[in-house]
């Protein structure tokens, strides 16, 4: 539990990008997610034989439909057509099965 506690407040994952990389808490994380992500890593894609650690001791969840609103965000003018429309191609599908889904199982209860 305190392991948890320390990645969620403090810097201490490592992002292998770019030429020096970057140190990230937890909460900015995924384990795993689209190749579009730009502003989120996806540490699978880094930590593959630590799957254990990240996913069971540290919860680290796959990406959601929060992930990829925080990457519409992000968005720019610059960015090309292909990246906007995988992102909210994306975006869509986890709405409707994270939001809608539970929507048209149990109602609107306030969700």
């Amino acid at each position: 539990m305190q392991c948890r506690i320390a990645f969620r407040t403090e810097e201490l994952i490592y992002i292998p990008t770019g030429k020096m990389g970057s140190w990230m808490n937890i909460n900015l994380c995924v384990w795993n997610g689209p190749q579009c992500l730009r502003h989120t890593p996806c540490l699978e894609d880094f930590y593959q034989r630590h799957h254990e650690f990240f996913r069971h001791t540290l919860e680290v969840p796959d990406v959601t439909w929060k992930t990829m609103m925080q990457e519409a965000e992000h968005i720019e003018l610059t960015d090309s057509p292909e990246y906007i429309s995988q992102v909210f191609t994306i975006l869509n599908k986890h709405v409707e099965t994270e939001i809608d889904g539970p929507r048209k199982l149990y109602g609107n209860l306030g969700f």
